[in-house]
């Protein structure tokens, strides 16, 4: 795949919030290290070694954002014993990361680096965007359930769990070519 036909970047609107400060600042995140393996992939000539960085670190991140999402969902749904967005999320989740799984077991074969990278920036821009609007989203559902706690009860207690706030990617991509 050549990289004029990589997906285009990633944009985050406020319409992709779900009301959980800590989880829409994750949401955020992903997009941008998303958006930066992207960039490291629309260089002229990547740096496989760079590049190998960059899906460990998004990698990393996904696994990290889907266990303190599941958290969340379960803390929110909790009272009402489970609500049917949380199995959906879950279920979603699993099945990312075996996508994903696939796709890394090619990387670490450095001929096949470069080309698992695009399929994972490709797979997580499709992914994302979808499963924020379309399960995360019904998040609210959860939320506002009868007897749910949902997002107060998060807020009261996420500064105890995983922090959305952690540093950029220490790579920097690789300046383009004129």
């Amino acid at each position: 795949m050549e990289n004029s036909t990589l997906p285009s970047p990633l944009q985050w609107t406020d319409a992709y919030k779900i009301g959980v400060d800590k989880v829409d600042t994750q949401h955020r995140f992903l997009f941008e290290t998303i958006n930066y393996l992207g960039g490291v992939l629309r260089a002229p000539e990547p740096d496989p070694d760079v590049v190998m960085k960059q899906i460990d670190f998004l990698v990393t991140w996904y696994k990290a954002h889907f266990i303190y999402e599941e958290s969340c969902f379960g803390r929110a749904c909790a009272s009402d014993g489970d609500c049917a967005t949380r199995g959906r999320n879950r279920n979603a989740h699993d099945e990312m990361l075996a996508r994903v799984k696939t796709i890394v077991d090619q990387a670490h074969f450095p001929m096949r680096r470069i080309a698992a990278a695009r399929d994972l920036y490709t797979a997580s821009c499709e992914w994302l965007v979808d499963h924020v609007a379309n399960v995360d989203n019904a998040f609210s559902t959860c939320q506002s359930s009868p007897g749910a706690h949902g997002a107060d009860t998060i807020r009261d207690t996420e500064s105890e769990t995983f922090r959305g706030d952690s540093p950029r990617p220490s790579v920097t991509p690789a300046p383009a070519s004129r």
